[in-house]
């Protein structure tokens, strides 16, 4: 396990710097105004699926086919990507939360932190429902369960919007209780762990080529 993650790891500080960048940028632009904080959340939501990226560059460098002769099983190849989105995610959040810390301080840092976690919730969920389908089809077959899902994300947003009006739609856990906010995020916590099964289950029993 710990040579797959090392070699995630590596793979990540070559082919995926540019995420830093989108963190910095995406964290500077919420912070102009309360109006654009919800992009500090999109920001978790990229680089959360870095384990579809690393998943890109193993199988167009057919590293896919060379693990089956190396002494891991397709459990620990699965954790390890699953380990490396939950470190793309908290990667995100702590460092936008750096930034913002430098620029307002302690309590402009906690006036936007529940926006953080709110992107790190749909993060998990959104993460979670695609993996599954990446390690069951691959990732070119498994892109379109990507896109649909992406589609249907964004009008479920869009309906909601338009339910709660645009000020109003929820991009944060401020206006939920504690209680509630913390169940929330329990519950996509769940769903990832769930995630994670499922896509060990399935990348057992696909026929790797």
């Amino acid at each position: 396990m710990k040579g797959l993650l090392l070699k995630d790891i590596y793979m990540t500080a070559s082919y995926c710097r540019s995420y830093i960048f989108i963190i910095v940028v995406f964290t500077a632009v919420s912070l102009i105004s309360d109006e654009t904080c919800a992009f500090s959340a999109y920001a978790c939501l990229i680089t959360g699926m870095l384990p579809v990226t690393l998943m890109a560059y193993d199988e167009r460098s057919k590293w896919t086919e060379y693990s089956g002769a190396l002494p891991y099983g397709k459990g620990e190849i699965v954790s390890a990507k699953y380990l490396m989105g939950l470190f793309g995610q908290l990667s995100a959040v702590v460092l936008s939360l750096l930034i913002t810390l430098c620029v307002k301080g302690v309590e402009g840092t906690l006036a936007v932190l529940s926006v953080y976690l709110f992107g790190f919730t749909a993060t998990l969920l959104t993460v979670g429902l695609i993996l599954p389908f990446m390690f069951w089809f691959g990732v070119e077959k498994g892109r379109m369960a990507y896109y649909i899902l992406i589609v249907m994300i964004f009008s479920v947003t869009f309906a909601v919007t338009g339910v709660f009006g645009e000020e109003e739609a929820p991009v944060s856990f401020s206006g939920l209780s504690p209680v509630t906010a913390f169940a929330v995020l329990a519950a996509a916590m769940v769903l990832y762990a769930a995630s994670w099964l499922v896509s060990i289950a399935l990348y057992k029993k696909r026929e790797v080529r």
